[in-house]
């Protein structure tokens, strides 16, 4: 479940930025294939992360994860870290 946090203006701005969806979606670890349901805004923060990890955007990837770590701990730590 999200945090109500509120953002500093640069990291607003990325999930401001964001297409996202409307459904939620089953997202699995690939290394530990734990799954997790994600909102759609985090999914959406999710596939940002993996397209810049990807295309190896390092300054965007490391503020993706500290977005997503912030916003929703228990996904990041299931996903991501």
């Amino acid at each position: 479940m999200e945090k109500s946090i509120k953002l500093a203006k640069r990291d607003q701005a990325l999930i401001d930025s964001l297409q996202i969806g409307t459904k939620k979606e089953l997202v699995t670890n690939p290394f530990s294939g734990y799954s997790v349901e994600l909102e759609p805004e985090a999914l959406a923060l999710y596939d940002y992360i993996k397209g810049c990890e990807a295309s190896g955007f390092n300054d965007k990837l490391r503020q993706g994860l500290y977005v997503f770590r912030k916003k929703w701990p228990n996904e990041y730590m299931s996903l991501l870290d």
